[in-house]
Parts: structure tokens; sequence; C-alpha cells
């Protein structure tokens, strides 16, 4: 038998971001949750709007699946005696497993035979399953900042009002707290008047909710905000495609309308980019354009309130918007009184850092950093004069008092300001990049002015926070530096730029210390922030679109990482071939020949000055594997050469058929020590080849 479930957490309202980022979360652990209590189910929603939190469960089996366990014990030849009776070591067994000897059983594997114990669980009610797992459950949802309230210890994102948990059409009894769950819901706080009505089961559950105004599926009300905006939208222009916006707005209202209004011509005056942070980050209006893109002094609010009073939730919005621009206008009009480069000189008065000065301070790092950057690329890729120019410029508007009113328009609003004073358009365009990735996948500079200011700002921090001790731990990272770190690390990728990481790294030191910032111990600073790089860099590596296994990415980095791009084409490479069915086998030779050059050195068997000598080449095997590899050594070192390790790998793992009959048919630790150390440098020329790729002996062979 199967019943319906469905828990209904009521609470104070949330915030949109909260909404949806813990669905996708729940519904995770949820699933999980029913998978590891073998509990079937036919199918999972997860709904969520501002005022609550919702899971239906359709077809949950009445009771847990039985479960039976093999338990294997001690060999059968431990397990009994000559004379077939259960030994001490059997008994002992049977026992442990609270078990009757006679139930036990012979178990046959690859390693022998077996004393084997088969443990029955039968299933419990899965209604006394979920009456004790749903009160841990709803406390550990995620949020990012969670409430206490009424004194109580209970913590959630806003305070919990009301739990519906129905079970079949009973009610499933608990507790969170003091509050017991029940078969009422409650309607738009607005539109109903938080009008309270009985569930009778989760079959009628969202046409209830329906009636009282509530549209529960964040999928239908996103639909309804997309009918309303082309209804009111219709021959005023084209909407300005905003999904982000639209994900936000869907999380604020449980019934949605669409509101058109008007702002006044001359606004349009501004930088689309103010108009529309004014409109969209603050008041969370959409913006529309005409058909060339332009902004028309129009836009749409989405409403959780009574539709029929359209007219006075206009106005209000109106009202609100045109304080909003015409304090804009007036910010612009004093911002735009001097040029942007007056405005550096502000920069001295503004704190970076206690220890780390003023954002001029930082501004003078990041030049020469930025010059730094610019010697280690062709000169063909940049141009000096503008990069000088942009990393001049790139924190001027920092100052403005735009940018004190709306900090989401930093960078826009420089280049903003920089383009109206007639900068070039690679100078604007550069201070405005200077600020990206903001996130893991946010767009990344076009420019290579953008992008060469965007690593020296990112590492200037990066490294300055390190050599006063603001490094991140498990606790959390409040300067951000993980992610400042994810951003270098894909502006060389995305750039396929290949210059030292590490020399970056050091050069930043210097820069710090000839700035009169005490760096304490150099040497030890340098380790930290170059362990750091590592962790960032497997972290990428692992992520969208690379999605590299954890073993390819330690292989190729403990060759080196400095090479940011490089050593992503290295890692790729060993993705690539890595199905090649010659590709495990020769790993496993690898491993074995890493090995045995490990014990050499351990032993002292294998000196600095050695060289390879084909004369002292005996068996048929080694000098079979020796012309192999010299056979391939070439154009291996030519692909490497021209950074192209998938077939220079591929040229590699062609060894392996020479490099099984060797290990097969030589004998490597001789006692001729002549014959040996021959034999253990053809090894190292080999692992040496390999190594300029990857160490293989990192990887994780899957047959043992």
């Amino acid at each position: 038998m199967a019943k319906d479930f469905l828990l209904e957490i009521g609470t104070e309202e949330i915030p949109a971001g909260y909404i949806s980022e813990a669905l996708p979360l729940v519904e995770k652990d949820f699933k999980a949750f029913l998978l590891t209590s073998r509990i079937a189910v036919e199918e999972i929603k997860v709904w969520g709007t501002p005022r609550r939190l919702v899971i239906m469960a359709r077809g949950m089996s009445e009771k847990q699946n039985d479960q039976k366990t093999e338990i294997t014990g001690p060999p059968k030849h431990v397990a009994y005696d000559a004379n077939g009776n259960l030994t001490p070591a059997g008994l002992g067994f049977a026992k442990k497993q609270n078990i009757k000897p006679q139930a036990l059983s012979i178990k046959k594997t690859e390693k022998g035979e077996y004393l084997c114990a088969v443990l029955s669980q039968k299933g419990q009610n899965t209604e006394k399953i979920l009456a004790a797992f749903l009160p841990q459950f709803i406390t550990s949802i995620y949020f990012p900042k969670t409430m206490r309230w009424e004194g109580k210890q209970l913590r959630f994102a806003r305070p919990v009002r009301w739990l519906l948990c129905l079970w079949g059409k009973q009610v499933l009894k608990f507790k969170l707290g003091e509050l017991a769950t029940g078969n009422k819901t409650r309607g738009h706080l607005i539109l109903t008047g938080n009008k309270e009505t009985t569930v009778k089961n989760s079959a009628g559950y969202e046409k209830t909710l329906n009636q009282l105004k509530v549209i529960v599926d964040p999928i239908k009300r996103q639909a309804r905000i997309k009918s309303e905006l082309e209804r009111v939208t219709k021959g005023k222009g084209q909407l300005h495609t905003d999904e982000v916006l639209l994900t936000i707005v869907t999380n604020l209202t449980e019934y949605p309308s669409a509101v058109l209004g008007k702002f006044d011509q001359r606004y349009l005056n501004l930088p689309a980019e103010v108009l529309i942070t004014c409109m969209r980050h603050h008041q969370k209006y959409f913006t529309l354009v005409d058909s060339k893109g332009n902004l028309l002094p129009y836009f749409v609010g989405i409403s959780n309130g009574d539709p029929k009073a359209a007219g006075i939730v206009r106005e209000g919005y109106e009202r609100v918007l045109s304080a909003r621009l015409e304090d804009a206008e007036f910010f612009y009009k004093v911002d735009t009184e001097s040029h942007l480069e007056e405005k550096v000189e502000k920069l001295r008065g503004v704190v970076f850092q206690e220890k780390l000065g003023s954002l001029y301070n930082k501004v003078e790092r990041i030049i020469k950093l930025s010059e730094y950057i610019a010697s280690q690329l062709p000169f063909t890729s940049y141009n000096l004069t503008d990069v000088r120019r942009t990393a001049l410029l790139c924190k001027a508007d920092l100052v403005t008092e735009m940018v004190k009113e709306f900090p989401e328009l930093q960078g826009i609003i420089g280049r903003e300001y920089a383009l109206k004073y007639s900068e070039k358009e690679e100078v604007g365009q550069g201070i405005y990049e200077h600020y990206l990735p903001l996130s893991v996948t946010g767009p990344l500079p076009k420019t290579a002015n953008g992008a060469i200011v965007s690593i020296a700002d990112k590492m200037d921090t990066i490294v300055s926070d390190f050599a006063i001790g603001l490094i991140p731990d498990s606790s959390g990272d409040p300067y951000g530096l993980r992610r400042q770190a994810q951003g270098v690390i894909r502006i060389l990728i995305d750039n396929q730029w290949n210059f030292s990481l590490f020399e970056l790294i050091e050069k930043e030191i210097r820069i710090l210390k000839e700035s009169g910032i005490e760096v304490a111990n150099t040497g030890e600073l340098l380790n930290k922030v170059w362990k750091f790089f590592r962790e960032r860099i497997e972290y990428i590596f692992g992520f969208e679109p690379y999605k590299l296994a954890y073993d390819e990415i330690a292989a190729a980095l403990d060759v080196g990482y400095s090479e940011v791009y490089n050593t992503l084409k290295r890692a790729q490479s060993l993705h690539e071939l890595r199905p090649l069915p010659d590709f495990e086998p020769i790993t496993a030779g690898f491993k074995r020949a890493n090995n045995i050059l490990k014990q050499a050195r351990d032993k002292k068997l294998l000196g600095e000055g050695e060289t390879l000598d084909e004369s002292k080449l005996v068996e048929e095997a080694e000098k079979k594997l020796y012309h192999k590899f010299m056979e391939i050594k070439a154009e291996a070192e030519q692909y490497l050469g021209k950074g192209n390790y998938t077939e220079a790998l591929r040229r590699l793992v062609s060894l392996r058929p020479d490099i099984d009959t060797f290990f097969d048919k030589v004998m490597v630790m001789v006692e001729d020590r002549q014959l040996m150390t021959n034999r253990l440098m053809l090894l190292k020329e080999i692992a040496g080849l390999f190594q300029r790729i990857a160490d293989i002996s990192k990887l994780v062979i899957s047959a043992v």
C-alpha cells in the first residue's frame, strides 16, 4: 500500500534569494533520506513562496522495504575444526551477530570459502520514521542566515508560524518546539487576510491554495508573471530580458500581478546602467527598450497585492522611482563636474586596510604589477600606455557620489565617466572589466587592459591580505579571496596566458615590501599563497566546464602548476586518453617504475651524474624498449614544445607493450652495479618524459 505525504512549513516572509537556494537542497536531501531509509516513492514535488516551503510526495510506501545483509566472518578452515564443529572463532562470530550457530552458512568467494551470517531487518512504519525525522530535517534546511524567535532555541530563515503535515488524510503528528502539526493552511496575507482553511488531503492542496490566492508552484507563478508582463507591455515596447530578476520577483510574491509605470523622459539622459540599477536592483522593476535596444521611459513592477488597486500601486511605484532617479541625476551632475583623473587624488583619504594603506596606495601597487604582467606577454597583445591608464583610473569611481549611493555601479560608472571625458574606449572598458569575474561562472574581461588590471588588482588583494594574516579558513572567507583567486585562474585560462604564476606571486611580494608593508617571512608567505592557489586550481578544474577527475588533477598539478593554462591542458590530455585500452596498464607500469626508482634513490644507488649507455643494454626486451622509446621521444618532445600534450601522451602510451615485456623479462635490481644503473637510467628517462605531462602514478587504477 502507498499513501501521499504533504508537509507545509508556514513562515513569516522569507527573502527571495533564500528560497531559490533552499528548494533544490530540500528536494535533494529529502530524496536522500527516503533512499537511505528504504522508503519507496513515486513522485516528489518541492515548492516555495515567501510564506511557505512545501514537500509533496505521491505514492510513498507505508513501510520501509525489508533488508537482508550478508556479513562475512572467518575463513571456513578457521571457523570449523577437523570434525566439522564450530571453533571458538566460529561461535564468537555467531554470538557477535546475535544469531544461532545453525543459521550460519558458507559463502564461496574469489579468496575461498568463508563463514557467512545473513541478517534480516523488517521494515518499520513510514509514518513513525517521518515523525522522528522531520523536526530535525526542518531545522537543518540551509539558509545563509537564520533567526531565533520568542526566546526559543529553534532556528529557521524566518519564524515558523504553522505546520501542515498530512499522511494520507490524517495529520502526521510531531512538534517543532512548542508548535504542533495540524491540517490547516493559511491564505494570501493581503488578499484573504491570512485566512485559515482546512486541507483534507494532498490531492486538493494546490486547488485549496489557489482559492486562497496563493500559487504555490514557482513554475506556475513564474508563468503567470510572464503572462502579466506580456499583457501590460503590449504596444509599449520590448521587455528587457532579465531571468535573474524574474526569479527574484517569483520568490517575492504568492499571487503576482504586473503594473506598468512611467517616468520622466529627461532621466533618459542618464547612462542606461544607472537607470537599470535604480529600477532593477533597488525597486525590482523590469525595464522596456525600443527595437534598437534603447531604454524607454516605462517600467513594470510586480505587485503581491490586490490587482484591483493597480492605479494606487502604480502611483506609489512611480513616486518612489522618481525620487531615486532625481537623486541619481543630482549625483551624476556633481560627479561630472570634474574629470575621473581628478578623483584619483581623493583615494589618498580612503583606507583600503589599516595595515595596507589607502586606496591610492593600492592603485600604485596595481600599476606596478600591471606593468609586470604586461611585460610577460607578447607586446602586440596590449598597449602599455592604455594598461597604465586603466590601472591609474580603475578605483577612481569609488569616491564618486553615484557609487556611494549605488555600490552596484562600481566599475560601470567608472567606464561611463571615463568615456564622457574622452578616455579611449579600451581604457573605459578596462575600468569596468577589472572587477570581473564577479562569480565562479560570471563573465570574464574581454580586453587585454581589463584582464591585466583585473589580475593585478586581485593578486594585490590576495597576497597583501595573506601578508597581514587575513587568510581564509574553514569557518569563512570574509574578504572573498577564494573568489578572487578563482578569477585570476579563469582569466589566465581564458586568455591562454602561460606566464609563471609563481613568479607573479614573488613579484607582488617584492612590490609590497618596496611599498613599506612589513612582510615577516617572505618564504612562508610565498608558500601559503602558492598552496592557496593550488586549492583553487583544483576546484576550478573539477568544476564546469572542465569536470576533471580528482586524480587527473592531482597527477597534472604534482609536476607543477605555475603555467595554469598548460596545466589544464596536461590534465585534459589524461582525461581524453584515459579510455584507451593501453592507458591503465601503462599507468601500472609507470607506478612500478616509480617505486623502483624511489627505492634506488633511498638506497643511494642512483647518482646525479649517471647517464644511459646503449652499449650496456644486454637483454632483448630492454634493447627493444630503448629503441622504441628513442623512436617516439623526438616526436613526443616536438608535441610537448607545441603544448600538444594529448598527442605527446598518445606517443608515450604506445610504449605499453614494450614496458610490460621489459618488466616480465628483465630484472632491474641485479648485483651487477653497472647493469643495474643502466636499467635504472632507462626507466628514469622514460619516467622523466612522462613527468613533463603528469605524474601518472597518482592516477587510481579501477581494476584491482
